[in-house]
């Protein structure tokens, strides 16, 4: 929020890229956010099958998701595979 502030008083747009579950929270959040970078299954595999609930895109909107916290739940069971440790 910091760096979005300090960005809004240079008259600068703030980007996010990649993370978009976690990033249409702070876009949504500040007043010089520009974009949401969204990647569909044809760039990331892992698309669709991370969370319980994916992004909602409507009209060429994106929508922050209205559940608690970052509104993310995972998929344990498809995550399980890639457990380190």
């Amino acid at each position: 929020m910091k760096v979005a502030a300090l960005a809004q008083s240079n008259d600068l747009d703030v980007a996010p890229h990649g993370a978009q579950e976690v990033h249409i929270h702070l876009v949504a959040a500040i007043p010089n956010g520009l974009i949401l970078e969204y990647y569909r299954d044809s760039v990331n595999p892992m698309h669709g099958k991370v969370w319980e609930h994916e992004l909602v895109i409507k009209d060429g909107y994106v929508y922050a998701p209205d559940l608690p916290g970052l509104g993310l739940k995972p998929k344990w069971d498809t995550l399980a595979p890639y457990r380190v440790g």
